[in-house]
């Protein structure tokens, strides 16, 4: 009829699906950069999902930059050759003093080592990193003292018997920066609260037992083994401004330290955005990798393997 605009049901189909395919390609690509799913739990889509960020940003995915201080758990250059020998992961590594907000943008993969130093700024640094959807892997002792001892968050503790107020650090990965800003990196971030080294000294040798739950990040990997290394005690809270902690491995079989006891927390995720190894796992890689030379494959080799299911979260 004249004046009428004959629609075609198909073409209005075509639309319709070809709308929703996108919106539901946007979701899953939020969905997955900010740590809610892993690829690898919707079929075909971790090579999607690559492919995708890397059109976006217009280079190759993952970027991945390991940061480092001058002290503390790790090796970071021992990292960085695995990530490249083991899974074709190139990483630069860089000093975490030389390195600004800005410079992070682009990458997609932060990894934190050997830094126990860690300034007010430069936790927020990589909590912004984070927040705008960067992963971040810590490991270990990362950020537990702090430049000044002016910057720990102190709460004051009132004594009845001594009728004296005494200032008491609660978290040690919480700080305050020169303008009395709070930064609480371990209460809010992390989730967590740092006690201290298994070992704090070079003699200690430890013959704990890891355990591990299914999970992405401990896939292939036995339900136990032997755990020969150092490794951060740490107090998992539960949760962080990211989501709900969900801890992956343990560490059991040792000597109650700092008023905690075992299990400890070995590796906790949040979400699959972060992760916190409270040991490095170039350092057992290394340790396997001697001990086979030497002949002997110990009874933790298959645990090392970690590490290719870090580059497995590293590239999700």
């Amino acid at each position: 009829m004249r004046g009428q605009v004959v629609k075609n049901p198909t073409y209005q189909i075509v639309i319709h699906a070809v709308a929703i395919t996108l919106l539901l390609l946007a979701a899953l690509t939020l969905a997955t950069k900010f740590g809610m799913i892993h690829c690898s739990q919707v079929p075909y889509w971790c090579s999607g999902y690559r492919a995708i960020i890397s059109a976006i940003y217009g280079r190759t995915y993952p970027a991945v930059i390991i940061l480092h201080g001058d002290e503390g758990m790790g090796d970071p250059r021992l990292l960085s050759r695995l990530l490249e020998d083991k899974c074709r992961i190139y990483a630069d590594v860089e000093d975490v003093d030389t390195v600004s907000p800005g410079n992070l943008d682009r990458y997609d993969v932060v990894i934190i080592e050997r830094a126990r130093k860690l300034s007010p700024e430069q936790m927020d640094m990589l909590w912004d990193f984070t927040a705008k959807g960067g992963r971040i892997l810590i490991i270990g002792d990362v950020g537990v003292e702090p430049e000044s001892p002016a910057e720990y968050v102190q709460v004051e503790e009132f004594n009845e018997e001594t009728n004296t107020t005494t200032k008491r650090v609660v978290n040690t990965w919480d700080r305050q920066d020169e303008f009395g800003n709070y930064v609480l990196f371990g209460t809010r971030f992390l989730g967590l609260k740092y006690h201290g080294n298994y070992c704090e000294d070079e003699d200690c040798e430890i013959s704990g037992t890891i355990s591990f739950k299914p999970d992405v990040l401990t896939a292939g990997l036995p339900n136990s083994a032997p755990f020969p290394l150092n490794f951060a005690v740490v107090e998992d809270l539960r949760s962080s401004v990211l989501g709900p902690h969900t801890v992956v491995a343990t560490i059991d079989n040792v000597a109650p330290v700092y008023g905690q006891k075992a299990p400890y927390p070995a590796i906790i995720r949040t979400g699959y955005r972060m992760i916190y190894m409270a040991f490095p796992p170039e350092d057992l890689w290394e340790l396997v990798d001697r001990e086979t030379r030497s002949g002997t494959v110990p009874p933790y080799a298959s645990v090392a393997l970690i590490v290719l299911n870090i580059c497995n979260w590293a590239s999700s």
